[in-house]
């Protein structure tokens, strides 16, 4: 088997070209063994130790993962890393080094980093995952772990802190099937094949007590939920920098040296649009406060959908589907309202423009 600490090849014979610098190819993917998926068991509630404290062992386990291995037959350097070496060949040698000109600078400040680019697709054609790899000449390997990208709004922050409850960003898993990956040498935006698509298989573990019937329609209906949640999540995103923009539009607003009334009415329209809207989107806080009942929102009905199904091994209740299907239809008109806002929001910050009033965050100046 394949070990976390060392490697282990089915085809001994490379491993024997490699060490006996025979092997004539630049770039190779090893034969991929079959790969096993199952849905991961948090018995502590928690990932990890959860509290137990660091007294309780654990030791790691392989997860539910495609174990890619590959060859690549020398490292990257990039043009600093080359001016350095000729660098040092100079001072060794006792020669004169003479610092580099604007151009040379500016070329290195400009260079797109290469990248060994691994393309995961299904049996269909349609790529499930893209994995980028800085060149390094040897035996290499990485985990794919069988699972859809997620779809919702990009976030490049980071806690800096460990928070346990925050869960972990990822999709949903993929049908069993064959598979391929293909490997690339990209750079500046193009890519160069390097190896052709090799195929391997992914298949179930079977110990689930109630598995799907039909496992592609399952994974269908949860790819259908995930890509519905992603939206939901990116008009939601929307509708706060909204927000946010409206708060500035009001300081701004003041500043100006005209009179208030050009711009009040405006303002005024469009903070009534948004209250009506977030109530669509998030429901009613003066009945949650009062403890009312409320019509659940497209966005709750998605999110216990999501929350139910993603990890199940289980095929989707009738609940579920009918409760997907009236949350299609409701996000709709609200999806047009936030659009139809968005316009708004352009609208007055053109008038504001003209007018000469302050800049406000993501406002074009041309």
């Amino acid at each position: 088997t394949f070990g976390r600490g060392f490697y282990v090849l089915d085809d001994y014979s490379i491993l024997r070209d490699i060490e006996n610098k025979e092997l004539t190819q630049k770039a190779m993917i090893l034969p991929t063994r079959d790969a096993i998926m199952w849905e991961k068991s948090s018995p502590l509630g928690l990932p990890g130790k959860a509290f137990q404290g660091d007294n309780f062992y654990t030791a790691d386990n392989l997860d539910p993962v495609a174990m890619i291995s590959y060859y690549y037959d020398e490292n990257y350097k990039s043009i600093r890393d080359q001016r350095k070496e000729k660098e040092k060949k100079l001072i060794k040698a006792k020669e004169d080094v003479y610092y580099p000109d604007y151009d040379a600078l500016k070329a290195e400040m400009d260079e797109d980093e290469a990248k060994l680019l691994f393309t995961v697709k299904n049996s269909e054609g349609l790529v499930v995952k893209k994995v980028l790899k800085t060149p390094s000449k040897g035996f290499n390997r990485f985990h794919w772990d069988l699972r859809y990208e997620v779809t919702n709004p990009i976030n490049l922050s980071s806690s800096s802190f460990y928070n346990p409850f925050a869960g972990v960003s990822e999709g949903t898993l993929v049908e069993p099937g064959t598979y391929t990956v293909q490997m690339d040498y990209f750079v500046d935006g193009e890519s160069t094949t390097l190896v052709d698509a090799k195929e391997f298989m992914v298949t179930l573990l079977d110990n689930t007590v109630l598995p799907a019937q039909d496992r592609e329609a399952k994974v269908r209906f949860q790819r259908d939920v995930s890509m519905l949640q992603g939206e939901i999540s990116s008009y939601s995103r929307i509708l706060s920098e909204i927000g946010d923009k409206v708060k500035y539009f009001e300081v701004s607003i003041l500043r100006l040296e005209k009179p208030i009334l050009e711009l009040s009415s405006d303002m005024k329209e469009m903070k009534d649009e948004l209250r009506e809207i977030n109530v669509l989107f998030y429901g009613d806080n003066v009945k949650r406060r009062l403890d009312m009942q409320e019509v659940p929102t497209p966005s709750s009905r998605v999110g216990i959908i999501a929350n139910e199904q993603k990890y199940s091994t289980a095929a989707p209740t009738g609940t579920h589907v009918n409760s997907f299907e009236i949350a299609k239809e409701e996000f709709l008109p609200i999806k047009s309202r936030v659009d139809l806002l968005v316009e708004k929001v352009k609208k007055l910050e053109e008038k504001m423009k003209f007018l000469g009033a302050s800049y406000t965050p993501g406002r074009y100046e041309n």
